[in-house]
């Protein structure tokens, strides 16, 4: 058994030899480019903002068009923080996760984060539909 000196010292000639060794593996730095774009739309939809949020979260499989599944049984997303934007392919859960939600606040704004179908190409969006009372029955959703 080392003694708590002998270990520092065993680990401080392991980190040398580590330093020391020849290199056997390369790695090139690579300069990336990289831009942002930012898309505003508003529209006005029947129903209080509370209807509407729950209409956006929860299951969604009415209304989301894009799947990577040709038959997907299901997307939703879970309205709480930390929560994901799923997309389920079958039965026994085989999915993917679109994204993860990072604002969740019913009725007011609903934020995720992820490639949101474009897993792979190192995109990343972040989608926010808020949404604003329009009289007693409608809802501004920008």
């Amino acid at each position: 058994m080392l003694t708590s000196g002998r270990k520092i010292c065993a680990s401080l000639l392991i980190l040398i030899a580590i330093l020391l060794m020849p290199n056997i593996s390369t790695a090139e730095n690579k300069e990336l480019k990289f831009g942002a774009f930012s898309v505003h739309h508003q529209l006005t939809l029947p129903g209080t903002p509370a209807i509407i949020y729950d209409a956006i979260a929860g299951d969604i499989s009415g209304w989301w068009d894009h799947s990577f599944s040709e038959h997907p049984l299901k997307f939703y997303i879970e309205p709480k923080p930390g929560g994901g934007f799923y997309e389920i392919y079958d039965e026994s859960g085989d999915g993917v996760k679109h994204a993860t939600v990072i604002v969740a606040d019913r009725g007011k704004m609903l934020r995720f984060e992820g490639p949101l179908g474009l897993s792979g190409n190192a995109i990343q969006m972040v989608h926010t539909y808020e949404f604003e009372p329009l009289g007693a029955d409608s809802t501004l959703q920008n």
